[in-house]
């Protein structure tokens, strides 16, 4: 299997707010094991700012920040490589390196650029002696640019690399059913149940549950299958991927093309809309009705763009349906708007519905 495994940053930070190196070493066993039965490993990892946090106290400096991502920006320079070092330290034990790659969300915006993404890291996962750690670029991101949470960095990669499971570890058991006594953990949620699901409790860093659930929904749209559980559980990943039942699993429906699930990311940037009738508007929106958008079907095109770009697609009252890739340029679709027998201007394999 092709797997992502995140890792908060309090699930690797000890007592005393230093990098568990303990922590580290049992993490990097399980992915080791992984790696001999065969599996695929990419480690979604946080701790850079926490381990440049202490970095920075131990130095004894008196400055002081007034700019939040400055801050962070600053933090992330100085602990990201203790971060790394310490992963390699773990993985020279088992004759593994750790492949650093830093991200931001701006990585994923254009389809050339996610395609590098997914050369670079179809390439890694087949080095049996490498290991990927992704973390944000937070040195550089600006706030605009950042991700919500490692988390939504996770499920980028996961829909990129057409992962089988991303896995989720963090400080809780998994998710929470607080409407009965005990609070017992969820074993098994579907799509349509996390909507019901409490999500008052809250998880580390600049997400919580709710940035979890809604990354597992996601995953789910697009086939692949998240699991929630906490990172100190003894061999967590090796009882996962043996089927044991611990934590929460969000299941999955179908699995998705690769343009669609690039597309499902809803971080692309796009580049003009097109305006669709009531009749064509209704089929796209329509269950198991899956179908390309033809110039028959479209009303206007108010904004131009090229062939490549992602364009919005609307209805006539203005809300959006999805968007998709676009197959030729404004001008070439006007010359075509309202008339039958001409080419499919988004196909349905570069088609994505708004859920």
């Amino acid at each position: 299997m092709r797997l992502v495994i995140k890792v908060g940053t309090r699930s690797l930070m000890a007592e005393d707010k230093t990098l568990d190196q303990s922590m580290i070493e049992l993490l990097v066993d399980q992915i080791a094991t992984l790696k001999n039965q065969k599996h695929s490993v990419a480690l979604v990892s946080s701790g850079a700012v926490g381990a440049g946090r202490l970095l920075w106290t131990n130095n004894s400096t008196k400055s002081t920040f007034t700019d939040r991502v400055l801050e962070k920006q600053i933090l992330a320079s100085l602990g990201q490589s203790s971060l790394i070092d310490s992963y390699n330290k773990a993985l020279s034990k088992h004759d593994m390196l750790a492949a650093q790659i830093l991200l931001t969300k701006n990585d994923f915006k254009l389809r050339r650029h996610s395609v590098n993404i997914g050369r670079l890291m179809d390439k890694l996962l087949g080095q049996h002696n490498l290991i990927p750690v992704i973390n944000e670029n937070d040195s550089i991101s600006v706030e605009e640019l950042m991700f919500t949470d490692n988390d939504e960095l996770a499920g980028l990669l996961a829909t990129q690399i057409g992962a089988d499971r991303l896995i989720i570890l963090s400080d809780v058991d998994g998710v929470y059913d607080t409407s009965v006594e005990g609070k017992p953990v969820i074993p098994e949620l579907g799509i349509n149940d996390i909507a019901k699901v409490d999500l008052s409790m809250k998880g580390t860093g600049r997400g919580g549950m709710q940035s979890k659930l809604g990354i597992a929904k996601k995953m789910a749209l697009i086939g692949v299958q998240t699991h929630i559980a906490k990172a100190r559980e003894p061999d967590i990943l090796l009882r996962i991927i043996k089927g044991e039942k611990i934590g929460t699993v969000i299941k999955p429906q179908k699995k998705e093309k690769p343009i669609k699930r690039w597309l499902s990311s809803g971080v692309q940037e796009t580049r003009g809309e097109i305006v669709v009738n009531a009749g064509l508007a209704e089929r796209l929106r329509a269950d198991g009705k899956a179908c390309s958008i033809l110039p028959v079907g479209i009303e206007k095109a108010p904004e131009d763009f090229t062939k490549g770009d992602v364009v919005i697609i609307r209805d006539l009252k203005g809300k959006i349906i999805g968007h998709g890739l676009a197959r030729y340029n404004t001008q070439t679709l006007k010359d075509y708007i309202g008339k039958k027998n001409k080419p499919v201007f988004i196909h349905y394999n570069a088609l994505h519905i708004e859920s």
